[in-house]
């Protein structure tokens, strides 16, 4: 296949709410990866395709994801190879802020929808195709729309959505001044006529290598029939169902099972394409094992988690005992210490009161002598009142430390 038939440059214009952020412009990798990009490229220029979509889910640190122009919320998907195809190759890797990657929902699984890196995502390598990235570094529009894109405000419960509509309003591909191509719809950088032709014959080629016997009946693939897949898709609303139970199941309970939110892509509900590292869609008989093998993982934390909290609460009530048998106890001691030292003031009172009562009534006769012996006797006793006073404050201390 030639590839310098195919774009090398995009642009995708986005808005949130009714303000305009500006214009995102792309480099593209068909050199590595040409048929990638042509999927890519092809719902660029197509009437129906990325005109008017928007980005689904935004994880500020982590990445944009975005291509879901059938259902806007990350369960649909196309390609013009077929309802899927397979990874081309990894020879790009998530290196660098603003790649622009496949997102899918396992291996062989890319669509429609993309992903916009805010971070190197080297986790992400030898799963998702790398087939381009945003030119934040040369364009400094590219920068502050790729800034402003990351600190949308979004709602985490609600699957990383944004809270207002997040729109790529306008998108194309761009000629090699950087400017609009005029002739976008032929998905090539300066197709005419026979570029056109060409163009279809690779399509053609690629479609009857991924499987599509008769290219002719998929002539206007601007068109995305979905009625062959009705029955798949019913048998998909059943696994998503099943998975919306254990997720229910999983909030009851207050329990994440899932510790990789940040930084790591979220599994969820709905079929829905994500950055991950599962294997392809389950079928009801996976669903069913899963189910049972979350549930069986959910009652077993729960057990230990009721196990933790009773050892948890026994642990707490010994050591409330514990400590309000000690605060007893040097309560007791201190009470016990006060009551000894005013029996034994009182004790030293009585004595000396009683020395000074017994000297003072045998000496009646000379009441100077009498006088003079009480000033002795006081001035004998002061030293012990002193010593009283100083072994008090000293065991009050030691109580209060």
């Amino acid at each position: 296949m030639k590839n310098s038939m195919l774009a090398t440059k995009g642009y995708l214009t986005i808005s949130y709410g009714d303000t305009p952020l500006g214009t995102l412009r792309l480099t593209l990798r068909p050199d590595i990866v040409p048929q990638t990009v042509e999927n890519f490229v092809h719902f660029l220029t197509a009437p129906r395709g990325y005109r008017n979509s928007t980005f689904h889910r935004i994880i500020p640190k982590f990445m944009a994801q975005a291509g879901d122009f059938i259902n806007h919320d990350g369960t649909g998907s196309t390609s013009i190879y077929g309802r899927s195809f397979a990874d081309e190759n990894f020879h790009l890797s998530h290196s660098q802020r603003g790649v622009l990657s496949m997102a899918n929902s396992g291996k062989d699984t890319n669509g429609c929808q993309f992903f916009i890196s805010f971070c190197p995502t080297a986790h992400l390598d030898g799963k998702h195709v790398v087939f381009g990235h945003v030119d934040w570094r040369e364009d400094g529009e590219s920068a502050d729309v790729l800034d402003k894109l990351e600190r949308v405000r979004t709602d985490r419960r609600n699957g990383d959505r944004p809270m207002q509509r997040v729109q790529i309003v306008d998108c194309g591909i761009l000629d090699d001044n950087n400017n609009k191509a005029k002739n976008t719809a032929t998905a090539t950088a300066g197709g005419g006529g026979k570029n056109n032709l060409a163009g279809e014959a690779k399509k053609n080629k690629l479609l009857q290598a991924y499987g599509q016997k008769n290219p002719a009946t998929n002539a206007d693939t601007d068109e995305i029939d979905l009625d062959d897949e009705e029955e798949e898709e019913q048998q998909e609303e059943k696994i998503d169902k099943n998975i919306d139970i254990i997720s229910t199941i999983q909030d009851a309970g207050e329990i994440d099972l899932d510790d990789e939110h940040d930084g790591q892509p979220l599994e969820g509900g709905n079929n829905q394409q994500q950055l991950s590292t599962e294997a392809p869609p389950l079928q009801n008989n996976a669903v069913s094992s899963k189910k049972a093998a979350l549930q069986k993982r959910l009652a077993a934390l729960r057990k230990k988690i009721n196990q933790s909290r009773t050892l948890n609460r026994r642990e707490v009530h010994a050591e409330a005992t514990r400590m309000g048998t000690e605060e007893a106890s040097l309560k007791e001691r201190k009470r016990q210490n006060k009551q000894d030292r005013n029996s034994k003031q009182a004790e030293y009172d009585a004595f000396v009161v009683g020395k000074l009562q017994s000297v003072g009534g045998g000496e009646d006769n000379s009441s100077a002598d009498s006088k003079a012996e009480q000033k002795r006797l006081a001035s004998l006793s002061q030293p012990a009142f002193d010593s009283i006073r100083q072994m008090n404050a000293q065991s009050e201390k030691k109580e209060r430390s």
